[in-house]
């Protein structure tokens, strides 16, 4: 290798390690939390062929109106230390009805990969939950008003309990921004759902 191409390598390296200090490599937007690249995997049975079932929305059990039954989902090959997990649930679709990206469940501290069907319900006082777009804690299922809407899950691996308390009331990103510290890993299932009528 001559020295020009030479010093051409080290300058190139150079730059590189200069735009990854800066943070113009593409990374993560601010607040939405990072993780390092694993096996985790999520599935729902309640999700099929990329769709929601029934029973997870408007055309399943409700109170006040609210769907409230929470989808099951299972994660498995989560990074070593993963003490709990946290859910995200949002539907951007909503932003064209009501100028938002609707929250549909947000919860922490949840104490095993395997989360059944409703454990919303059945199991709320195993986890720590916030308030809906509907102004209820906890899940609060699609009920799309105007056209099939898409759902996105985001389920995060956590390395330490997050601090919150039940019926917290945090923006999208600032409850991405809350737990980020404590993020091992992340993975997003989507699935979508036609309005009840």
């Amino acid at each position: 290798m001559n020295g020009r191409v030479r010093m051409a390598r080290v300058a190139g390296i150079a730059i590189v390690g200069m735009l990854v200090a800066a943070g113009l490599t593409g990374a993560a937007s601010a607040g939405e939390p990072t993780a390092k690249k694993t096996g985790m995997t999520v599935t729902s049975s309640g999700i099929v062929r990329g769709k929601i079932a029934d029973a997870y929305g408007a055309r399943g059990k409700t109170a006040d109106g609210v769907p409230v039954v929470s989808l099951p989902l299972t994660v498995r090959g989560a990074p070593r230390g993963t003490v709990a997990y946290a859910v995200l649930m949002t539907d951007p679709d909503a932003k064209a009805v009501g100028g938002i990206e609707f929250r549909h469940w947000m919860a922490v501290n949840i104490p095993t990969g395997k989360i059944a069907k409703n454990a919303s319900v059945k199991r709320a006082s195993t986890m720590i939950q916030g308030l809906n777009d509907y102004g209820t804690a906890g899940y609060g299922g699609p009920n799309p008003p105007d056209k099939t809407h898409r759902y996105v899950i985001t389920v995060y691996a956590l390395g330490d309990t997050v601090d919150l308390d039940d019926g917290f009331d945090l923006s999208i990103k600032a409850f991405q921004q809350k737990i980020k510290a404590s993020v091992l890993a992340k993975k997003t299932i989507r699935g979508t759902y036609s309005p009840a009528s």
